[in-house]
Parts: C-alpha cells; structure tokens; sequence
C-alpha cells in the first residue's frame, strides 16, 4: 500500500512538473525534493526525457533509472548516456544532471523499466540493447509487432519479479527542413577567456548557418548575459543556439537561482553595489526587445528568441 501511494506521489509530480516546462532534470531535482519531504524509506528510480520534434534535440536526465535505447535509422542500436545520479529518496549533494543527443528523424525510441530483463540479466543494458537488435531483425520497423516481439521474447510474467514496463516510440523530423542547427558550448567558471569564446562560438555558429544578420547583435547580448553569470553566479556557464526558421533562440545556464534583475541607470551608492555588472541586462533589453529566466534545478536558464528578418 505505501509503495503504490508513492508512487502516485511521485508521478503526480514528475507530471505537473514537467507540464509546467521544466527540463528533464529539474523534474527530476524537484520530484526528489519532494519524495524527501515525504519522509519515506521508500527509493524511486526514474528517467525522463524530452524530445524537441523541431529539430531532433532531446535531453536525458536519469535518477538511478536504466539509460533509454535507440534503433537507428542505420540499424544500429545505442544508448543515450546520462549521468545514471542516485535515485529519488537518497539524499543528493549535487543537482541532478541530464545529458543532451541529436536524434536522426527516423529514430526509435526504447524505455524500459528493469522488470522487462529479469532479475538474472548481469548486465542488464547490455540484455536491453541486444533484445532490441534481435526485435528489430525479427519485426521489422513496425512498433506494435516489434513491442510485441520484446515481451515475448523475455521472461513470462509468471517469472517476473517485478513490473515490465516497455514505451516506444519513433521520431520523424516534423519541420523536414534536413540536419538540425543546434550547437551549445560550456564555459568553465572563472574563465577569463569565456567571455572571447562565447564571442566567437555565436559568430562561427550563425555564419554556418548563413545568419550573419543577427551576429553582431547576439554576440552582444551572449557576452553580457554570459559576463553576468560568470559573475554573479559562481559557476561553470552553459550556452545554446538554436536556429529555426524564424528566429534564433539563446540559451544561458548557471547555478544560481536568483533570477537577474536589469539595474536603473540612477542609484545610490549602497544599491550600485548590488547592481548588475555594467547594466548588462539593460543592453539585452535594448538588442532583443524581451527575454525570459526560469528556474533549472538548483540554478536558472536565461533564455530569448532574435528574430530572423524577412528578406
């Protein structure tokens, strides 16, 4: 009875929080917090996943939880690697952290729980991996019989010492304008060179892409936001472009959850002290007409769309 009021908890929360926007490992972080406070000597493991169909990126956060498996338009099978973290109800001294893939359009997607193994598997994602090459040769690239194949090819449920649970799913590129144009770059925390690196990442990235009209713009906006976090709030610094028809997205990450706040130009001397560094913020206003922060775990993403201009 209490392992299933749990587990009712838990997926309440993994899906309000994940309703709410939050990245895979922040619904993960939260839902921890959260089974914590239950004070229960129950332990959860968990994966979570989000896949962007826009343009194939899809982020992985894991909680003690097998990783999830991809059958590749090739054939191929893999893994998509995340720190494996402890699971939900061991207290954690870090935040939880996720991991990002490109998928391919045409990839399918394996989640699995270990009861799918059974409990004689010595390495059970080496089991999982190879269940789904044989699924494949012998099914097809159809989901239901291939579905169909991987529980019959396993242990019967009378043998099963837990719960199977098996999702799949096939990703196809729904903007179908070819190869993806997402890049991201890490700056490490007290980089005096970042700034320079976040400078040239922007400019090398938007002229691949043949958007060298907004260059000089999102270079100032990275290298303010980016100054800013390497500042204020300690840490390593990560930055992603993303690039759709419209529009580009930037994306900044640290672990300070404060959000920033874009300082007036007049202050005191006590309240210049807590003001931005060189009212950085008030630049992003001016270049990108609005930006957004919003909590990540035990940090913040500040985040904002340059719109692309007609030609």
């Amino acid at each position: 009875m209490e392992s299933a009021a749990v587990m009712g908890q838990v997926r309440t929360a993994v899906a309000a929080y994940a309703i709410e926007g939050h990245r895979p490992a922040t619904v993960i972080d939260r839902t921890a917090r959260l089974l914590t406070a239950l004070r229960t000597e129950l332990l959860v493991t968990c994966c979570v996943l989000a896949l962007d169909t826009a343009d194939g990126t899809t982020e992985v956060a894991l909680a003690g939880h097998p990783e999830p498996l991809v059958l590749r338009p090739d054939a191929s099978t893999g893994t998509l690697g995340a720190p494996a973290n402890v699971p939900l109800g061991v207290p954690a001294p870090d935040a939880y952290r996720g991991r990002e893939h490109i998928l391919p359009p045409g990839t399918v997607l394996m989640l699995y729980s270990n009861g799918l193994i059974g409990g004689n598997a010595t390495d059970p994602g080496s089991s999982a991996q190879a269940l789904l090459d044989s699924g494949n040769r012998a099914a097809g690239t159809d989901l239901e019989h291939l579905a169909d194949h991987l529980v019959a090819e396993v242990s019967s449920p009378q043998q099963r010492r837990d719960d199977a649970v098996l999702l799949l799913a096939r990703y196809e590129d729904a903007a179908g304008a070819g190869a993806p144009r997402t890049a991201s770059l890490c700056i490490q925390r007290q980089d005096v060179q970042g700034v320079k690196a976040v400078r040239n990442f922007v400019s090398d990235r938007l002229c691949a892409w043949g958007l060298t009209e907004v260059s000089d713009s999102l270079q100032l906006i990275a290298s303010e936001i980016v100054t800013n976090a390497l500042i204020h709030a300690g840490s390593d610094v990560d930055i992603r472009l993303r690039a759709f028809a419209d529009h580009v997205r930037l994306e900044v990450r640290d672990s300070n959850s404060n959000p920033p706040v874009p300082s007036p130009l007049a202050l005191d001397e006590e309240e210049n002290a807590e003001a931005e560094h060189g009212r950085g913020l008030l630049i992003v206003e001016a270049l990108a007409g609005g930006w957004h922060s919003f909590p990540n775990g035990r940090g913040k993403t500040v985040s904002l769309d340059m719109p692309i201009p007609a030609v």
